[in-house]
């Protein structure tokens, strides 16, 4: 049995499961679903199509101005890491007084 992993990636198969049965927005996921999310796709060999969709996916739930650029371009005072993109999306959803991941 395949598990379904964080953002409707299935674990083992890296397979993208319909947008329907996917979290609408940021405060759905916990820390820990995001971060299992960002770790697959940080240490995994993606095609480009799986690479699209996540990227596509994460532009759609992060409000940081970034965006996609967290991941790729990293600010040289912060951690080139999933753990770094975290700690930036949580600080400035903190400073906008916004809710990042659920409780």
């Amino acid at each position: 049995m395949v598990e379904e992993g964080a953002w409707g990636i299935r674990s083992g198969v890296r397979l993208i499961c319909s947008r329907s049965l996917i979290k609408k927005l940021l405060s759905d996921y916990s820390e820990e679903e995001f971060m299992a999310a960002l770790n697959w796709f940080w240490n995994e060999d993606v095609s480009e199509d799986e690479e699209n969709e996540f990227v596509d996916r994460f532009n759609e739930l992060v409000e940081h101005p970034a965006k996609s650029d967290l991941i790729f371009f990293p600010e040289t005072n912060r951690e080139d890491s999933p753990l770094g993109v975290v700690n930036e999306i949580k600080r400035w959803y903190r400073e906008q007084g916004k809710i990042c991941f659920r409780e």
